[in-house]
């Protein structure tokens, strides 16, 4: 006897109350389905269904048995799923919110070689500085800095870790002078992301520990790509991540200030939402990334002394 196809001939006449229906719907024949049932009833010794003329009923046995072993095909089923969903080929609309940084440096190449591993998966990706709740606005994937993830039941996974410099364009520079102490900072124009983010009270640490200082805001943007824009056209000092200004530094479009000052270091996560059936293409993904962390994403993004740059005097 196949045990288990015997449970579902069972519970499939059970629910559409006729054998001729269930071997229908299941397609076997109608003398089939019924050797099967009397071989589960003979195994069981016990009668599973009573039958009359008019009408087909569970027993009392039967009934107990249908509620045992319907809970024990829906697990079967769910383990199934659970299997085709590692196993099935990623594809489908891969929604990823990530910091605007992963669109200069290495991120792309990262992303090109995962279309090409999956060509089935469509990639649609949203930059963004601003903090994400990644359940609420319907993304699978977010490669983001810790503080950015908001929300419960998310899963992140460490990429690496990143710093941010104070920097200013040298023409800013020669107008107003290089701020010395983090204090001075309160004398220059500063651009800044929005309040939410930091607060109006920045604290940098250096050599004597934490120093806290409220700069002058000229500018706030929710967006570090358009700060930095800021700061090489000259309007302000900016606090910008250090992959952001590499080539800035590098080229002299930019001066790295208060070198012996910094934020604490920002992590960067792949994360994605906790599921049990979690799909294939968020699975895959987050695997490519942490793979690609220290191969295919630059760097850079995570060594701000990659190469020698301009500080100020």
């Amino acid at each position: 006897m196949d045990y288990l196809q015997s449970i579902r001939v069972f519970v499939r006449i059970a629910e559409l109350g006729s054998y001729s229906r269930a071997a229908r719907a299941l397609r076997i024949s109608n003398s089939l389905a019924t050797r099967l049932v009397m071989s589960l009833e003979s195994h069981l010794d016990a009668r599973l269904f009573q039958r009359s003329t008019r009408r087909l009923s569970l027993t009392e046995q039967g009934q107990a048995y249908l509620e045992c072993v319907s809970r024990i095909l829906a697990d079967l089923e769910r383990a199934e799923r659970l299997v085709a969903a590692h196993t099935r080929e990623p594809a489908g609309t891969l929604r990823i919110a990530a910091h605007p940084m992963f669109s200069l440096h290495g991120f792309s190449a990262a992303l090109s070689a995962y279309a090409q591993r999956y060509p089935r998966v469509t990639l649609d990706l949203t930059l963004t500085d601003r903090p994400v709740n990644l359940i609420e606005e319907r993304f699978d994937v977010g490669v983001l800095m810790g503080r950015q993830v908001t929300g419960d039941s998310i899963v992140k996974r460490w990429l690496m870790r990143t710093r941010m410099m104070v920097c200013a364009a040298p023409a800013y520079l020669k107008k107003h002078g290089a701020p010395a102490h983090p204090e001075d900072l309160a004398g220059h124009a500063w651009l800044h992301l929005p309040l939410e983010r930091y607060g109006e009270q920045l604290e940098l640490l250096g050599p004597d520990g934490p120093v806290q200082v409220n700069p002058t805001n000229v500018a706030l943007a929710n967006n570090s790509s358009m700060l930095r824009e800021l700061a090489v056209l000259g309007m302000g000092i900016a606090l910008l991540p250090c992959h952001m200004v590499d080539d800035d530094l590098r080229e002299g479009r930019l001066v790295r200030l208060l070198a012996d000052y910094h934020l604490p270091p920002a992590d960067i996560h792949v994360a994605y939402p906790s599921r049990t059936h979690l799909p294939s293409k968020v699975r895959t993904f987050a695997d490519h990334l942490v793979e690609s962390a220290g191969a295919a994403l630059d760097t850079r993004i995570a060594d701000p002394d990659f190469a020698p740059v301009r500080t100020a005097a």
